[in-house]
């Protein structure tokens, strides 16, 4: 993904957010009065028989469904001065209104003919809408690269959506009766025509006020077939898309029934006397008081007991929606959002089928029930979005492709399913129980049909969809830990806290905030600087002081992938100390990736080395075909600034330099694997169709090269660094805890070559030692034991005759492993020249 010069960063302002908004705002008027009345509008005001008016909503809506994918395939593809996504907001804005309006409108054709121009008016929306509204959804994902601003920008529209659903819950049935004086047929479509035009404006106000920033790299666009593949070999997203099904399926035919069950089911003195008794009446007496003083005397609310009934009914299960979502967050954080959603969703089933048990005097008890359901239901609606956006960035960890809209179409294709779904349901259990709209007083099979389809009937996709979250197997640590599809099998990850002094195996899991709290507490080492993030130290003393040249870590609200594109740093900062434990001094930008002629972005770890009075700078980065290749910056000074040479090393490729002099030579290691691309070499060769080696054949190996005199060039080849094991063999592929993958460094001890490494998936910094520069090195043990966050990297440096160990981990951004701070420790070897392991967290709380 490629972000234009201020995506990463981009502080969306509150006109754009509110802008944004209000195209959910738009949406929604039509969304739920689709999901709310369309079986009602249907049989009791067009007066279209329930069977006819159930195949209208399938029909249409599965119509509209089967678009959706299609639809994102198109917008996925759009490209435009405005962008992808923006052009189709401006597109369908006008046309939108216009077919709501006729969607809602009766005209006098006949049983037949209605029907007929019901299922034109009612497709033709949901294409409309499927045209509209997904690319509307996936717009939020390109406005900013910035998870922090996404979150705001959610914020908004949930006060977008809670305003809509609030207008049409509670209001929208007075204001038909209002607004067509009694006449719902002209209220309706007086209504939307009010409805049309005001959301027409907002999407118009969406279009003008948002900027698309974020835009695909040439090296992620995929074929049709292959953004297919992706999702149907996606099993986190088949899971979604089945829960989203039945959620939806619930949600339209509850919504749809409870109209119904107001009119029919429970008794009207009861609920008159019950909006008596809670002071609803003389609220709206005293309403209706205050339109007539100021000449309003037509805008009367309406006196019947099922119009209010139904509108305070709604209001109170859409407050305590809204207080619901309040919990949603801190739930999920301390459980997660899998286990929160499925219990969540549970309990608000339990009180839907409490309704099944409610005699139709039963007033008090309904309310409350609502009220209930609406608490629990409302702790799930955050999160059945935030899974579906974690199935997005597992498809794309999983395929190194990301196709935004189709996901979102697909999903979305799961929402209007369920939606159409039920509300056919909604139509069809009308007529099978007999339900006649022009008829007073319905046949005595009517009101209990109307009680089982708001209580069992409507539980049973509720329950199906929590049993179908046992399927769901993403975690946060998912997220975190990944590994390739085409790499080897998942391993497991050593657990952090030390039991015993000893390193005990647990399977990867989320830290919940407790253990993290008390993994810091423990740690040996405190970051050396809080103010940003840091990692990838390589460290060196230079004029008597320590210098430190780390990356510098930031969020820039890109996915997690193997690939590593959510390691989006763009600048490097030096660090120095006067000795380790003192304080540490930040020089600010030493070097920037737009100041480097040939990279486009990621500046990753980096180390310097000094020669005939200049220092040296070496770099990774991405050139603008996505292949990594290193760097040399050249400075008077250990601070910087460095000043950039126009081209790579000829010859370079992957990641992790790191400068070692030995006898007045400077030799260079580096590689890794995965992001790193180092599998996609062999013999210093890139092909895409490479992979790592298979179990059983020998591992990948880090490079050297020694350096030309200039310290700019290699003057030679690079050649591999091999790792033998305690029997003189080659590690294997399949040897996670000791082969290399990552963070290659080389120090000097006693005579004896240290190269150390990152094991990467295990997460474990280890070292060979060796008679030569070149190798070969044979495996002695592990240095450091896992640190917090997905991560491992060091350098070892001797200072006034003490070696010290730099690393870091994710604890100062609590976990998040793309946010991580330097460290550092005192290193210490025994009496035969092995390095004494650390535990990152060994030390008492």
């Amino acid at each position: 993904m490629t972000n234009t010069a201020d995506s990463s960063a981009a502080k969306l302002g509150t006109m754009e957010k509110i802008g944004y908004s209000l195209g959910d705002l738009a949406a929604n008027l039509i969304f739920q009065t689709l999901l709310t009345f369309i079986a009602f509008f249907y049989t009791d005001v067009a007066r279209i028989a329930p069977n006819a008016a159930a195949s209208i909503i399938f029909i249409g809506g599965l119509v509209g469904a089967c678009f959706n994918p299609i639809m994102g395939l198109i917008a996925d593809r759009t490209v435009t001065r405005w962008g992808k996504f923006r052009p189709w907001i401006l597109w369908t804005s006008v046309p939108f209104g216009l077919v709501a309006i006729l969607a809602f409108s009766v005209p006098d054709l006949g049983h037949q003919g209605k029907v007929i121009y019901a299922t034109l008016t009612y497709v033709l929306l949901m294409l409309i809408y499927s045209a509209n509204n997904l690319p509307y959804s996936a717009l939020s994902g390109v406005l900013t690269g910035s998870m922090e601003q996404r979150n705001s920008l959610s914020a908004y529209r949930f006060v977008a959506v809670m305003v809509a659903q609030f207008i049409i819950q509670v209001l929208l049935l007075p204001l038909v009766l209002i607004l067509g004086g009694g006449d719902k047929v002209q209220g309706f479509q007086n209504t939307m025509i009010i409805f049309a035009v005001a959301g027409t404006l907002c999407f118009l106000v969406t279009f003008f006020t948002t900027k698309e920033r974020i835009v695909p790299t040439a090296e992620q666009r995929s074929s049709v077939r292959q953004d297919i593949n992706d999702l149907l070999g996606n099993r986190p997203w088949v899971v979604m898309l089945v829960l989203t099904i039945l959620v939806f399926i619930t949600l339209a035919l509850k919504g749809g029934m409870y109209i119904f069950y107001f009119k029919t089911y429970l008794d009207e003195a009861a609920l008159a006397a019950f909006l008596r008794d809670v002071g609803f009446v003389g609220f709206i007496n005293g309403l209706n008081s205050v339109l007539t003083s100021v000449g309003l005397t037509k805008f009367q609310w309406p006196e019947d007991a099922a119009t209010s009934g139904f509108s305070l009914f709604n209001a109170a299960g859409i407050l305590m929606m809204i207080i619901g979502i309040g919990f949603s967050k801190p739930l999920a954080d301390r459980f997660g959002k899998r286990d929160v959603f499925g219990a969540a969703l549970l309990v608000s089933t339990l009180f839907m089928l409490a309704f099944y048990f409610y005699a139709p005097s039963s007033i008090g008890l309904v309310f409350l029930s609502q009220t209930l359901h609406g608490f629990f239901y409302g702790i799930t609606i955050p999160l059945l979005w935030a899974m579906i956006a974690d199935v997005a960035d597992y498809s794309e960890w999983k395929n190194n492709r990301r196709a935004t809209a189709l996901l979102f179409s697909a999903m979305i294709f799961g929402l209007k399913a369920g939606l159409s779904i039920g509300g056919a349901l909604v139509a069809a259990l009308l007529s099978m129980i007999g339900y006649d709209a022009l008829l007073a007083v319905q046949p005595e099979a009517v009101p209990a049909g109307i009680k089982l389809s708001v209580s069992i009937y409507a539980s049973i996709p509720f329950l199906l969809g929590v049993a179908s979250l046992a399927f769901y197997d993403i975690r946060k640590s998912t997220r975190t830990h990944h590994r390739t599809r085409t790499g080897p099998a998942p391993r497991r990850r050593p657990a952090l806290i030390p039991t015993n002094d000893q390193v005990t195996e647990m399977p990867e899991q989320e830290l919940k905030q407790d253990e993290l709290q008390q993994l810091k507490a423990r740690a040996i080492s405190q970051p050396l600087v809080s103010h940003i993030y840091t990692a990838d130290p390589s460290a060196h003393v230079f004029n008597g002081r320590l210098y430190v040249y780390p990356s510098h870590d930031i969020e820039a609200g890109i996915a997690f992938n193997d690939n590593g594109d959510h390691f989006a740093m763009e600048d490097y900062r030096v660090l120095s100390m006067e000795r380790p434990g003192a304080d540490t001094v930040d020089h600010g930008v030493a070097l920037h990736v737009k100041d480097v002629p040939w990279a486009e972005r990621q500046m990753w770890a980096p180390d310097a080395a000094f020669k005939d009075g200049k220092y040296y700078l070496y770099f990774p980065a991405k050139k603008a075909d996505g292949i990594f290749q290193i760097g040399v910056a050249v400075g008077d000074d250990p601070a910087g600034p460095f000043i950039p040479e126009a081209a790579p090393i000829e010859g370079s490729y992957s990641i992790d330099p790191a400068v070692f002099e030995d006898g007045g030579e400077h030799y260079m290691y580096f590689g890794g694997i995965w992001g790193g691309q180092l599998q996609k070499y062999r013999d210093n060769v890139y092909s895409a169709a490479n992979e790592e080696p298979a179990d059983g054949q020998p591992a990948l190996q880090a490079r050297v090269a020694r350096l030309s005199g200039d310290m700019k060039q290699f003057a030679e080849a690079p050649r591999p660094v091999v790792i033998l094991d305690e029997h003189g063999n080659e590690l294997r592929a399949e040897d996670h805890d000791r082969r290399y993958f990552e963070g290659p460094w080389m120090h000097k001890y006693q005579g004896k070559y240290y190269f150390s490494y990152s094991t990467g998936d295990t997460h474990f910094l280890c070292y060979a030692t060796g008679d030569s520069p070149y190798g070969p090195f044979t495996y002695q043990g592990q240095i450091l034991t896992p640190v917090i966050g997905w991560t491992t990297h060091h350098s070892i440096c001797e200072f006034e005759g003490r070696w010290y160990l730099f690393y870091h981990d994710s604890s100062l951004s609590d976990g998040v492993t793309h946010l991580r701070s330097v460290k550092v420790t005192e290193l210490h070897y025994d009496e035969h020249g092995k390095i004494i392991p650390i535990s990152p967290y060994g030390a008492s709380a």
